[in-house]
């Protein structure tokens, strides 16, 4: 097996993969980065406190300031409870859970994995495979707004690259069968 895409990667998906047999482990599973979120909660947290000052000095904009900003605290801070987000990759397909709620994808549902944009940020998008018929709507609504299906909310410590490696690797090892 042989990783798929140009890029000097630091660590290969292979040598996950490799991880998940010689421990005998049915599934890999990846957890965002603890430090990125507690900056995103930190610079949150400054700007509901800059919220608060504006409503002290009488501007009423600062109502929303705050609650949008405190808000963000709040769902930030859910990232960091254990097992409230993470991904795990599995025989079977891939596990995808954001503030508790889980959602499970076979193998065989996917088309492939490949990085994408959000704006100006870089993520894992995915289409799925011509055979699945579930939520075609929705997906052509997706596929025309956005030019993908379905994308990952978090590379979870990874590069994208790396993760996008990782998924196909998976993908490949677990449908030759």
């Amino acid at each position: 097996m042989v990783c798929r895409t140009n890029h000097v990667v630091k660590s290969t998906c292979l040598a996950f993969i490799e991880k998940i047999m010689k421990e005998n482990a049915t599934s890999l599973t990846l957890y965002p980065k603890r430090f990125e979120s507690l900056m995103l909660i930190i610079g949150s947290l400054l700007f509901a406190l800059g919220g608060v000052w504006m409503i002290r000095v009488g501007e009423k904009k600062g109502w929303f300031v705050f609650a949008f900003f405190g808000l963000g605290v709040f769902v930030l801070a859910m990232r960091l409870i254990p097992g409230s987000s993470y991904l795990q990759i599995g025989e079977e397909g891939f596990e995808v859970c954001t503030m508790f709620r889980s959602a499970f994808t076979k193998w065989e549902h996917v088309d492939q994995f490949r990085a994408g944009t959000n704006g100006k940020n870089k993520i894992v998008v995915y289409d799925y495979a011509s055979e699945v018929k579930d939520y075609e709507t929705v997906r052509g609504l997706m596929k025309g707004m956005f030019g993908t299906e379905a994308a990952l909310p978090d590379t979870y410590g990874k590069s994208v690259e790396e993760l996008v490696d990782l998924l196909n690797e998976a993908k490949d090892k677990y449908t030759r069968g």
